[in-house]
């Protein structure tokens, strides 16, 4: 249980602590496709979530979510990860990870895999 926690805490951690990304010139640009279907203004947004997990460690949650964002007029579909991080001291955040960057993740799914016995 100390493993997962030790991950948890290392995921929050990563997420939390990495910077947005900044045109040279203009204005902030979104991270990642599912954040770009945040600033169309406009157009209708369909937003799809379920829990995928949950893992608690001292006073934080953190909760990993399938999301699926459409829009239907323009017939754009993006899939991706959401990774919620709740704690008693701070605000909810929440950040997205698009679905073709999550080869990235799998060395860290794996690893956690053999430490839970999954």
């Amino acid at each position: 249980m100390r493993m997962l926690a030790t991950l948890a805490a290392s995921l929050a951690h990563s997420f939390l602590c990495r910077p947005w990304p900044r045109g040279p010139t203009g204005p902030v640009r979104a991270p990642t496709k599912l954040d770009a279907f945040a600033t169309n203004v406009g157009s209708v947004i369909i937003r799809a979530t379920t829990d995928i997990g949950v893992v608690s460690a001292n006073t934080a949650v953190l909760t990993i979510k399938c999301e699926e964002m459409t829009e239907p007029r323009a017939g754009r579909r993006e899939y991706g990860l959401g990774v919620e991080i709740a704690s008693a001291r701070a605000p909810r955040d929440t950040r997205l990870v698009d679905y073709d960057e999550l080869d990235s993740f799998w060395p860290a799914w794996i690893t956690w895999g053999k430490w839970t016995g999954r």
